[in-house]
């Protein structure tokens, strides 16, 4: 199994060591670890760059917060490696910040363990990830380019692709998918595509944010 070493900012030695444990049968090993922002630039230069850095922030990100210009500053000058914020906070105006400043993804610290797991490989492949239900109270809000005529388009989607939405509202990888509807993850590419150009969403989370706000919700 492929390692990916990964970084975390936390202020909590004990969460630090328990997430180490936690990923410890994982693709995923924490390979440095600091309890503040403005730390992670000691010395980093002996080591080799991370595939992702998980920061869990204590304070509002309001600008020119402590927190903020150093995610900010993170984010800006490791432009190639993917940022996490964790979060206790469910706030719209929070996920806003973090994704101003550049991160990759905003979870919450309750997260499951495997849930936790699935949105960092994620994040490696490229997409940005956020809490389903801070999705949900963005819908309304969010500009997406998708057109307005939802009915019509699902009633377009086949069976399999309704199924392959659920799952992409749930946050659910690819490999996920596959196992979950017994197909190859080749064929389940192949779904994301067409859904992508049906409903005319551009990544996943658009695809998630259509599916919540035509509802594509449901467990699979």
């Amino acid at each position: 199994m492929e390692s990916h070493h990964i970084w975390v900012v936390d202020r909590s030695k004990l969460f630090r060591e328990g997430l180490k444990m936690l990923l410890s049968d994982s693709p995923f090993e924490v390979t440095y670890e600091v309890p503040y922002l403005t730390l992670i630039d000691e010395n980093t230069d002996r080591r080799e760059k991370p595939a992702l850095v998980l920061v869990a922030v204590q304070t509002p990100l309001t600008p020119g917060s402590e927190e903020e210009v150093g995610l900010v500053h993170l984010c800006r000058s490791w432009g190639d490696t993917p940022v996490v914020v964790l979060s206790d906070a469910m706030s719209v105006s929070q996920l806003k910040a973090a994704m101003k400043a550049g991160a990759r993804g905003y979870l919450l610290r309750d997260i499951t363990p495997d849930a936790l797991k699935q949105s960092l490989l994620l994040v490696l492949l490229g997409e940005k990830v956020l809490p389903t239900d801070l999705v949900s109270i963005l819908v309304d809000g969010c500009e997406l380019r998708i057109p307005n005529n939802g009915e019509a388009i699902a009633a377009d989607l086949s069976p399999r692709e309704k199924l392959i939405l659920r799952c992409l509202a749930h946050g659910h990888p690819n490999k996920v998918i596959a196992n979950e509807l017994n197909i190859t993850e080749g064929t389940v590419k192949v779904h994301i595509k067409a859904v992508f150009k049906k409903i005319r969403a551009r990544n996943r989370t658009e695809a998630a944010i259509w599916a919540l706000n035509h509802g594509f919700d449901t467990d699979v």
